[in-house]
């Protein structure tokens, strides 16, 4: 084993030439590094394959799967920053986008979280537009007139 350094692969690429080329997690972000950790276990599912070795392949599937799920799960992340907060970070989120905010903003945050803490009731959405009735066209009313007495 005098010729083999420690950590070096021997497992070949897909084509089945020579040794893969080690990925470094700093580089990458983990997202792309899971990518390509992805790409590889699917290059092992396919030569596995090729070369009629069962035996490792539901370990590889399942390998795969796992891996995918985190993939999704880390897009999700990225689409929707809220999901997979723990409570701690959700609080410094929330203040956050609060502290952004214009104070007059700030200040209707305050007496809304106020009023429910106080049990009052809280109006959410501004009351829709008061609709005009519709009015008949009717003729003018005439006006009444008054006649002087005779005398």
């Amino acid at each position: 084993m005098a010729g083999r350094v420690k950590g070096a692969r021997k497992s070949r690429r897909a084509s089945g030439t020579g040794a893969r080329e080690s990925v470094d997690p700093a580089k990458l972000g983990a997202l792309d590094y899971k990518r390509v950790k992805l790409k590889e276990i699917r290059e092992d599912i396919q030569r596995c394959r090729d070369e009629a070795k069962l035996t490792a392949l539901s370990q590889l599937h399942r390998l795969e799967v796992q891996m995918h799920d985190e993939i999704t799960m880390a897009l999700d992340a990225q689409a929707d920053p809220i999901v997979g907060m723990d409570a701690d970070q959700l609080v410094d989120f929330i203040t956050g986008a609060i502290l952004d905010l214009p104070p007059v903003l700030q200040d209707s945050i305050a007496q809304t979280v106020e009023a429910m803490r106080r049990g009052r009731v809280v109006k959410l959405d501004p009351p829709p537009p008061k609709q005009k009735r519709a009015t008949k066209k009717t003729a003018p009313k005439k006006r009444a007139t008054t006649r002087a007495a005779k005398v």
